[in-house]
């Protein structure tokens, strides 16, 4: 029986789950016991390659034979029904000062819409962009690109699902409006569509079968749009409402969104969504992402906004 010990991260407390990493590099999904409190160290049964186990856990100092069960190893595009929420960073790439685009990558990490102040535990998923490099340097954030998300914290882990961004132009009104479409082990898992609309945000998420699911809406007159300094918010609203069931939030960066256009993303999941529509919501903050955030490297853009939140003020 091979055991690890691993930490209980700040905002999880008795019987909520967090993501652990194993030495392997699986992600198992831990339920805390009773009694235990954050930055509390927790041993747990490290699972055998390749199986997917409910192992055991027992507390550090509790009583002799204590054992309590956490959740399944997640495995696969499962690991979306351990995740109330998530943080995207983008990875920093310091070439960039340089005018020189590289292919996007961002970690993932869990979000407790209890504490979404900052991630509830470790890394669990990674997105690696695969374009080549004249289209990356010719296009700029409206090419076509390819995005796959990784378990785990590199591209070196299985590869859960497939994003397909095709070439956009924000301007147009009627063609090339940004689009994204979701792949799954081969099989569509969705898409995501930016219509042309007046001064708003309006995305529209869709099943596999075409069925809006989703509308990502906010106004492009906000504060971070002057400012890079402040949040930008949208509202998750199911079609046909306007009661917000989830949330995406742009976050401020700091000087990495000054100097290098780095940025943060918060996402929280409606309760009812299932795991192929948090995984188009993470899609769609990455059209976001390409479309409102991504700066173009040759603009000459030094006013603090991203160029995209331009455009969209100007569309």
């Amino acid at each position: 029986m091979s055991m690890v010990q691993v930490q209980i991260p700040a905002g999880v407390g008795p019987g909520q789950q967090f993501m652990a990493q194993m030495p392997d590099g699986q992600q198992m999904a831990v339920t805390v016991p009773d009694g235990c409190a954050p930055g509390q160290m927790i041993q747990v049964q490290a699972p055998m390659a390749m199986a997917v186990a409910q192992p055991a856990v027992q507390m550090m100092g509790g009583q002799p034979g204590m054992m309590v069960q956490p959740g399944p190893m997640a495995t696969g595009i499962d690991i979306f029904g351990q995740l109330q929420g998530v943080w995207v960073h983008q990875q920093l790439h310091l070439i960039e000062i340089f005018n020189w685009e590289r292919n996007n990558k961002y970690d993932l990490f869990p979000c407790d819409p209890k504490n979404p102040g900052q991630p509830s535990g470790p890394q669990v998923m990674h997105i690696a962009e695969e374009c080549d490099c004249c289209t990356r340097q010719c296009c700029g954030p409206a090419r076509n690109t390819q995005l796959n998300l990784h378990l785990g914290n590199h591209k070196s882990g299985p590869q859960l699902a497939t994003f397909h961004k095709d070439l956009h132009l924000n301007l147009c009104f009627f063609f090339m409006r940004p689009a994204m479409t979701l792949e799954i082990g081969g099989v569509a898992g969705g898409s995501v569509y930016d219509p042309c609309a007046c001064c708003v945000v309006n995305q529209q998420v869709k099943n596999a079968n075409g069925e809006l699911a989703y509308i990502i809406t906010g106004s492009v007159f906000q504060c971070a749009a002057m400012c890079p300094c402040f949040d930008m918010h949208f509202d998750i609203l199911k079609p046909g409402s306007e009661a917000p069931v989830g949330a995406v939030d742009k976050i401020f960066n700091g000087c990495e969104e000054l100097m290098l256009n780095v940025n943060k993303f918060r996402i929280l999941f409606p309760e009812d969504a299932t795991n192929e529509q948090k995984c188009l919501l993470v899609g769609a903050v990455m059209l976001l992402d390409f479309c409102y955030f991504e700066k173009e490297k040759n603009n000459n853009n030094n006013s603090g906004a991203p160029a995209g939140e331009k455009t969209a003020a100007a569309r």
